[in-house]
């Protein structure tokens, strides 16, 4: 079956319904990415479940690779760039801040301009820590401008949902955005600038 996408309106085909914004790949590529071998516990299901798909023939599995954001970077970046072109959907897990998900997200659209690669965002749960599993949703949830697709994926169960609704192949459209440059400041223009942004909040005028 040939990928297609459908974009600006609903189209029922393969059984699937493919709401206006989003797109539709009939054998999605796929693969997982966590943040520490002890989330691949609340992943064995999802893994089980891609597994299964992919010997029906409905998805292609790439690998499932474990890198911290905190303790391997540059193997997050490498990986990243690796899969360009190669995978149409990655689901992303970790717990407590749980930064590589919008990290992920972040890179691949700022950094290596990929458009296509959709990342479904994953809370690891903390049985002992609701802050920590709390903290993993809100790094998903309040993150700005971000594509991530998130259904309320927590923890075991939420991360089978996860892989179920990746192996959909029903992704958003991710389309560029307008940039923030990155700039360089002297120190005493960073604070003529504070005090500006200070007399505007309290309706003092610039």
């Amino acid at each position: 079956m040939l990928q297609y996408e459908i974009q600006g309106r609903a189209l029922d085909r393969d059984g699937i319904l493919v709401p206006e914004g989003m797109r539709y790949i009939a054998k999605p590529r796929v693969g997982t990415m966590f943040g520490s071998d002890s989330d691949l516990d609340q992943a064995y299901e999802a893994h089980m479940y891609l597994i299964h798909q992919a010997g029906l023939g409905h998805v292609s599995l790439s690998n499932e690779f474990t890198n911290s954001i905190h303790r391997n970077p540059a193997d997050v970046l490498t990986t990243l760039s690796n899969l360009i072109g190669l995978v149409d959907a990655l689901l992303v897990g970790a717990g407590w801040a749980n930064q590589l998900t919008g990290c992920v997200n972040a890179f691949l659209r700022n950094l290596f301009h990929d458009y296509n690669i959709a990342v479904f965002g994953v809370a690891i749960e903390d049985p002992n820590n609701s802050v920590h599993t709390q903290t993993a949703v809100w790094s998903i949830t309040e993150l700005p401008g971000s594509e991530v697709v998130f259904d309320n994926y927590v923890g075991q169960e939420g991360c089978l949902r996860a892989a179920q609704d990746m192996c959909k192949g029903v992704y958003p459209i991710i389309r560029r955005k307008e940039q923030k440059p990155a700039v360089k400041r002297t120190i005493e223009e960073a604070a003529h600038i504070g005090w500006q942004q200070r007399q505007k909040r309290l309706g003092q005028g610039a």
